[in-house]
């Protein structure tokens, strides 16, 4: 029998929300057969490990919190954030797919709380926040899937594509050949892989031996070897999402504390501390992926019920936000330690950190001068700003050294179809979520970001994979 009539319809390699999206979308668009291939042994991926905001313009949600919003405005606000570098029909495909996606995920089951958020510094608030976080997401969408016939077969790695006259149909699963009329590429990205790590992302290796990733454990970027087999173009070289921590503890913490002051290794300050997490990203990686945070005495003596606010991004569902490392107890713990670095003057402690004496009493000087009246240099509001003037002076460098999302993979076009290296759709391979390249720029686009792609490309690919049945 030839392959073609052995094939089932549709192989989603990948149970993310990327994988369970697509398979979902092309079971509902017609397609039969749908097979999920998992090489973990847990569905969910990644989405299973994250907070579950999703971003999305002209949502029902929005709608019923008197928020007008549209395609046109996520989409001029996503190209200016990423720099208008991306490939403007793909970002549009993406933000016209995103509200629509978010009402999707509703309609099988998804509970959001009853709030819309802003993810960054967007100028509207977009973001919507799963009330059972990432693993409700997966448990609605899988039991979902279960219910529309479509197999989920677990701890079943792809390891390689068939590949028949520059077409692809099917994959080899486990042991078996599937041979399928198209194969959708929802493998999540390559952050728990060290070696792609460093070709593909070497700015984040400037972390050393700092470098965590904060996903699962099956993100080794099993898209880019099929994507070379295939002789796909590889977008996204060098991008992603970093997120500074200072070495105490690999705990997942997206942002740095408002109050904290954060200079680079001159010893000047190059970035409003509460700025979004790819702001921040970005910031590092123009300033040697190296910075210190300077504190003084006042921030170990703080009233619990009477504390400074410490981040701008503020989502009640979650509860109140306490950092893993920058907490009393734990800088406590670092000071005892000498992790943390302390003095008795401003230059005293530039001199043990190897910045600047000089330069390190000038930015704090303009920074308390600053905090005087209200107004930062930088821009951060009056709230988060607290005067460095009480002895004794602690500092700790910090790196950028979280993974959180990779950027890296096989280039698609607006209907999610893998391209090659002169642009043109690769027959029957289709890709969608961290798995694809050419969807995040050099800064990433607000928090919900990586779920929002996941889930609209999901989406697009799922159905435009069934239309070609």
């Amino acid at each position: 029998m030839s392959p073609k009539e052995d094939a089932i319809d549709i192989l989603v390699v990948g149970s993310g929300l990327a994988g369970l999206t697509a398979a979902i979308t092309a079971r509902q668009a017609g397609a039969e057969l749908v097979l999920i291939a998992e090489s973990q042994d847990v569905v969910g991926g990644s989405t299973r490990l994250c907070d579950g905001m999703i971003l999305g313009a002209n949502t029902r949600l929005q709608r019923k919190h008197g928020i007008e919003d549209s395609a046109k405005n996520f989409f001029n606000e996503y190209m200016a954030w990423t720099q208008w570098e991306l490939p403007g029909g793909l970002i549009k495909a993406f933000t016209e797919e995103s509200g629509p996606a978010i009402d999707w995920l509703e309609e099988q089951g998804v509970e959001f709380h009853d709030l819309v958020i802003y993810g960054g510094s967007e100028n509207i608030p977009r973001g919507v926040v799963a009330k059972e976080k990432g693993q409700g997401i997966v448990n609605v969408l899988a039991a979902k899937a279960k219910s529309l016939d479509i197999d989920i077969a677990i701890g079943q790695p792809v390891k390689s594509l068939i590949i028949r006259d520059g077409a692809v149909v099917g994959a080899i699963v486990g042991d078996d050949e599937v041979f399928a009329r198209s194969v959708i590429l929802a493998s999540g990205g390559y952050g728990a892989n060290p070696v792609k790590v460093a070709k593909w992302w070497p700015n984040a290796t400037s972390a050393g031996d700092w470098l965590w990733y904060m996903g699962a454990d099956g993100a080794q970027g099993d898209a880019l070897d099929f994507a070379e087999q295939a002789n796909a173009r590889i977008s996204g070289f060098d991008r992603g999402l970093r997120l500074p921590h200072p070495n105490f503890v690999n705990a997942q913490e997206p942002y740095i504390p408002g109050w904290q002051i954060m200079v680079n290794a001159q010893g000047t300050r190059f970035v409003d501390e509460s700025s979004p997490y790819g702001a921040v990203d970005r910031a590092f990686s123009l300033n040697d992926n190296k910075g210190f945070i300077i504190f003084d005495d006042q921030a170990l003596h703080v009233d619990p019920d009477n504390e400074m606010p410490a981040y701008k991004q503020v989502v009640p569902a979650f509860g109140k936000r306490r950092s893993a490392s920058w907490n009393v107890p734990m800088m406590e713990e670092m000071i005892e330690k000498g992790a943390i670095t302390q003095a008795n003057s401003i230059a005293e402690l530039a001199q043990k950190l190897g910045i600047s004496p000089e330069q390190l009493e000038h930015t704090i000087a303009q920074y308390n001068a600053g905090a005087a009246e209200g107004i930062d240099a930088f821009g951060k509001e009056a709230k988060f700003l607290r005067p460095v003037v009480q002895a004794p002076f602690y500092g700790k460098e910090i790196r950028p050294a979280t993974i959180a999302a990779t950027g890296t993979g096989p280039m698609i076009d607006n209907k999610a179809r893998v391209v090659d290296h002169n642009g043109d759709p690769i027959p029957g391979l289709f890709a969608a979520g961290e798995a694809t390249g050419g969807f995040l720029g050099y800064v990433y686009a607000g928090s919900g970001n990586s779920l929002a792609g996941c889930a609209s490309f999901g989406r697009i690919a799922g159905k435009s994979a069934a239309s070609t049945l």
